[in-house]
């Protein structure tokens, strides 16, 4: 069935919106008079054609009849004729007002179907209408899918160039994780380094306790040795006041005692050289605490750290037993002079006994009493610096020979 058949019978289907009532009317007024002046053109169109025998047939009836003529066989044909033209030309009729009927019937059919035309015509106009909007949003969507289109290409160019770097990306990563591999085995190194550290900082502790103690010791040796002194000064003044027959002897004695005292200035400074040195000890072990919290977070330079803080800690266990070794040594040589010292105040006393016991007045006929041979210093333990301090006793003895001459001259002369 074609579509102006399905138009004829209306059973058309149309997906287009229906028009408003206002629309609708207007369209059938405008059909209505449309298909009047359609059926107006067609009756015209009617009479013309068949207008024609119509006036034929008429003027033959309107002629006037003669007068009968003579019965002839070429009359009754004639008449024959008529009556047969007369039965065809009303059969032509009959049939003529069968088809104008027909047509009637088409045309209003046509009229229906040109009503329902005009209805769909209107829906088209309307549907025509939104579809141009339509079109219009189609072409700003055509236009935006070419932008979309050219940022695709763009997002494929950039997915392309995102591959690449995701590719370099994963050759870095697996590089990065055979270094993140290598600096596991680096950290495990390093706390095994960290663990050494800590049990030579244990050493170092304990080593620290010992220099302390030492230190205390060393302390109340020079607490000693300052009442030593004490008292020696005060066995020299009663010494003046009771025997100033001896000047050289004192003087010997203050020279001495000059010496002592530069001693003693001499041990303060290593006294305080040694605080010193013991709190540059504990800031370097709060040094070392601070960079074992460092080792700990920064795993990057553990191993310059490590090597700084192995050689500071050989450094400072060098300086340390070098330091120990001197106090022993100090010790030692304090040790001797208290002897030395010891054993010149038992001289002097020796010396001095006589003439305190038989007066002033027989100090000058009294003979020196022997001077005993002095306690030799304990001999020193073989270090590094044996040889700078080999010549440092050798002066030391060679002074103290000087103050035995001196001291035994003033006798002899009383």
């Amino acid at each position: 069935m074609s579509r102006v058949e399905r138009l004829k019978n209306g059973t058309i289907d149309t997906p287009m919106p229906a028009a408003s009532d206002l629309e609708v009317d207007g369209n059938d007024i405008a059909a209505s008079e449309g298909l009047d002046e359609l059926e107006n053109e067609i009756v015209m169109q009617l009479e013309k054609e068949f207008g024609g025998k119509d006036d034929a047939a008429k003027a033959e009836s309107a002629l006037p009849k003669s007068a009968p003529a003579e019965a002839t066989p070429e009359a009754a044909v004639n008449a024959a004729m008529s009556d047969f033209d007369t039965s065809s030309r009303q059969l032509e009729m009959r049939r003529k007002r069968e088809m104008a009927s027909a047509m009637e019937e088409q045309i209003h059919d046509g009229a229906r179907i040109f009503g329902g035309l005009a209805k769909q015509a209107a829906t088209l106009s309307d549907y025509l209408e939104k579809m141009e909007a339509e079109m219009k949003r189609l072409e700003r969507i055509e236009a935006s899918s070419t932008k979309l289109r050219i940022a695709s290409e763009g997002l494929i160019r950039n997915n392309h160039e995102m591959k690449a770097t995701i590719e370099e990306q994963r050759k870095k990563v697996a590089l990065l994780e055979s270094k993140v591999a290598s600096l596991r085995d680096a950290n495990e190194a390093a706390r095994t380094n960290l663990a050494r550290l800590a049990e030579e900082k244990r050493i170092m502790g304990v080593d620290l306790d010992a220099a302390k103690s030492e230190i205390a010791r060393l302390e109340n040796d020079k607490r000693a040795a300052t009442e030593r002194s004490e008292r020696s000064e005060e066995e020299v003044r009663e010494l003046k006041t009771n025997l100033t027959m001896a000047k050289d002897r004192e003087k010997v004695m203050a020279i001495e005692m000059r010496k002592l005292e530069d001693d003693l200035s001499r041990r303060n400074a290593e006294i305080e050289e040694l605080r010193d040195r013991k709190t540059q000890f504990e800031i370097e072990i709060e040094e070392l605490k601070s960079r074992n919290a460092t080792v700990e977070t920064t795993i990057v330079e553990q191993r310059s750290r490590i090597e700084e803080l192995t050689f500071e800690l050989k450094s400072s266990r060098k300086e340390m037993e070098e330091v120990i070794r001197l106090k022993q040594q100090r010790i030692l040589e304090l040790e001797a002079r208290n002897r030395e010292l010891g054993a010149a105040r038992q001289e002097f006393d020796e010396a001095m006994t006589p003439s305190i016991a038989l007066g002033d007045d027989d100090d000058s006929a009294l003979a020196p009493s022997p001077a005993k041979p002095r306690a030799k210093p304990a001999t020193k333990p073989a270090s590094k610096t044996g040889a700078k301090s080999a010549p440092k006793s050798a002066s030391r003895q060679g002074t103290r020979s000087q103050s035995r001459s001196t001291g035994k001259q003033p006798v002899k002369a009383g």
